[in-house]
């Protein structure tokens, strides 16, 4: 059993060696020679001997038929070239590698293949061939054509799609002649020079390049569904194909396009730019958006909720009729269209139907007027923005009109806040003060309503009317320094503050006082002037020479026929000085003096002396410095004592008779007087 067991032992190894070493057949370069029959199994059809495995290159140079049953299973090849003559393969499906190709370099005799191609991985094709069968798999596809490659069936392979001319030769397409040809998963980039033949409709992800589209017939080409924002710069022409813009990016035409069918914008945004244009009509569906600089020579309309958005940040954009149920939506941030604003240029009807305007602002000057449809055409705007005749945004508001420009434009004036009011002075009151002003250069487009004085502390306000040039602002505390601006509001709001006044409330200054005399001669009345803007009257009062607490003491030099004026005055600068001025009922008589009786710096518990002063007729004007003579608090304080009249000789023989003199005088009276008593009392003892 040993033996048995080690002998069959024996021939397993054997057999095993023999699997493993045996020569196996690699992958090369196999060329069909048709020597047998159609089928691609049959060893004797190739040149190797041997029918085609994974990742051989097949050639086909012409030899013998190449209507061909492809039988092969479980085969994928790297790549398929034709080098002459048609053909048509048929049969299995053909499996491709990963960065396989297939390539009929001759564009006059095509090959055909019926059946399906599956794809795994990046594959080419090139040169001039016909799918019949669907294209699946993994790609993407690179199409290079040379002469015209046809999709002629609803291809399923994932990945883009992109289509090149090839080099070598002059002319061809891709040619899509069943629905979807192209998968609608497949993002498709058509390059300068290269060419797409859009005989059936189909959707795709998206569609971008330089090259050329050419929507036939009544096919319809569907754009945007990845999502994705791509730019087509390339011409899309043909008689009345159609194109669709669908999903949420932006797809911009930039190129000359002139394709006659319709653009319908379905969701996402539609930009046609400069030096694009098209010539189709287009409509806007809720949710979508048209914009660009480009020219729409067609008719343009919005649908509700759909919205038109010219420009790109600004910019202008062109079309034929307008008909807007939906939104214009327009950038300001200057005065210039197109470059710092938003604008639609119509050649032909305006009609909006219950539009919504929307108004993004970043700066604009008040007063400027803004065209934002500019109607070239000679007929009058049709109906108007939803119930809006106002629209403000970041504090600029805009009116709305239908007859701007030449009479049919449809124009924004822009309307902001006043510009800030120019300070004047601020003049003190009793715990108040009145602040003037000038109005602003501007008022923003739109008439000053009012105005308004702040002061600090306290942010204490006062208004003032449209036509004011200053306002009076009570309620403040009389001492307190405080500082105040002006603000200027029109109907979109208030202005920036003006420059700051500094002010300081006091109690007015009194500088006048009447009132009867204390002899019953009438009416006096003292007004000063001088002594700086505080001085003021603190206490006044007519009183008679004798019989009053304030009268003086003492016998009086001179006859008082209106009494005496006691006043006090306060607040005053100090070591300033005031000018009095007092009027009597009657003239004052010839000989009459301003007496006043007080301290002065010789005799500081008063005396009557004679003020410096001017009288004419019933008119007495003296000046006193606050500190020097007159003042009886002898102080250069601030504050300022008088009292004193005018006084005149009184009858002949009477007390008051005596004239009035200087102490000086009276001094050198009583020398003469005593010079004559001597004199006398030496005559008599002569005699």
């Amino acid at each position: 059993m040993s033996f048995r067991f080690a002998a069959a032992a024996h021939r397993a190894l054997a057999a095993i060696a023999c699997l493993t070493f045996a020569p196996s057949a690699l992958a090369a370069t196999i060329t069909w020679i048709g020597a047998t029959d159609t089928n691609w199994s049959t060893p004797t059809n190739w040149d190797l001997g041997r029918a085609p495995i994974t990742g051989d290159d097949v050639v086909w140079n012409g030899t013998g038929p190449f209507f061909a049953n492809y039988d092969l299973v479980g085969v994928t090849l790297h790549s398929i070239t034709a080098t002459l003559n048609a053909g048509t393969v048929s049969g299995n499906p053909i499996a491709l590698q990963s960065g396989g190709f297939i390539d009929d370099s001759l564009p006059a005799t095509p090959l055909t293949f019926n059946n399906a191609v599956v794809l795994n991985g990046p594959t080419i094709l090139t040169g001039a061939s016909r799918y019949v069968g669907v294209i699946s798999g993994t790609g993407p596809v690179s199409v290079e054509h040379c002469g015209d490659i046809y999709f002629s069936s609803s291809n399923t392979y994932s990945g883009s799609t992109s289509v090149s001319s090839n080099a070598s030769c002059n002319g061809g397409r891709l040619i899509l002649d069943a629905p979807n040809s192209i998968p609608p998963g497949s993002a498709v980039t058509v390059a300068n020079g290269a060419t797409v033949f859009v005989l059936q409709s189909a959707a795709i992800t998206s569609l971008s390049g330089a090259g050329a589209v050419l929507l036939a017939n009544a096919s319809t080409l569907t754009v945007g569904g990845g999502g994705a924002s791509t730019t087509f710069s390339g011409l899309l022409f043909g008689a009345g194909g159609s194109l669709i813009k669908t999903g949420a990016g932006t797809f911009t035409l930039s190129g000359a396009s002139t394709y006659t069918g319709s653009t319908i914008v379905n969701a996402g945004r539609l930009n046609v730019t400069q030096p694009g244009s098209i010539q189709s009509p287009t409509t806007v569906n809720a949710g979508a958006t048209l914009g660009g600089t480009g020219m729409i020579n067609a008719p343009v309309s919005v649908n509700t909720n759909g919205m038109l958005e010219p420009g790109l940040s600004p910019g202008i954009l062109n079309t034929r009729n307008l008909n807007l149920a939906g939104t214009l939506q327009v950038e300001v941030n200057g005065t210039n269209a197109g470059t710092q604003y938003d604008q639609v240029n119509v050649t032909g009807t305006v009609n909006l139907t219950n539009a919504t305007l929307v108004v993004t602002v970043g700066a604009v000057p008040g007063g400027s007027v803004l065209t934002i449809i500019n109607n070239d055409g000679a007929d009058p705007v049709t109906g108007t923005f939803l119930a809006v005749s106002t629209v403000s945004v970041g504090g600029i508001a805009f009116v709305v009109s239908y007859t701007g420009g030449d009479g049919n434009d449809v124009t924004l004036t822009a309307m902001t806040a006043p510009g800030a009011p120019t300070i004047g002075t601020a003049t003190p009151g009793n715990g108040q003060a009145t602040i003037a002003f000038t109005a602003p250069a501007s008022n923003g487009g739109s008439a000053i309503t009012g105005y308004t004085a702040t002061c600090n502390p306290g942010n204490i306000t006062a208004p003032g009317g449209a036509l004011a040039t200053s306002i009076v602002v009570p309620g403040l505390a009389n001492g307190t320094p405080y500082t105040c601006s002006v603000t200027a509001t029109n109907a979109i709001g208030t202005s920036a503050a003006s420059g700051t006044v500094g002010v300081t409330p006091l109690i007015p200054a009194v500088t006048a006082f009447s009132g009867p005399s204390a002899t019953g001669t009438g009416t006096i009345n003292a007004s000063f002037t001088g002594g700086g803007a505080g001085c003021s009257f603190t206490t006044a009062q007519f009183i008679p020479v004798t019989g009053n607490p304030a009268s003086p003491p003492g016998p009086a030099p001179a006859v008082f026929p209106h009494g005496l004026f006691d006043f006090t005055l306060g607040g005053c600068t100090p070591a300033s000085t005031i000018t009095m001025t007092i009027v009597y009922p009657a003239a004052l008589p010839a000989g009459t003096q301003y007496w006043k009786y007080g301290p002065t710096q010789g005799i500081p518990s008063g005396s009557w002396y004679v003020m410096p002063s001017t009288i004419t007729g019933n008119t007495v004007v003296f000046s006193i410095t606050d500190g020097g003579p007159g003042d009886d608090d002898l102080a250069a304080n601030g504050t300022i004592v008088d009292q004193g009249g005018p006084g005149n000789p009184g009858p002949v023989g009477s007390p008051t008779a005596i004239p009035t003199l200087q102490e000086w005088a009276l001094m050198l009276l009583g020398l003469l007087l005593m010079l004559s008593g001597l004199h006398y009392a030496r005559h008599r003892r002569l005699v």
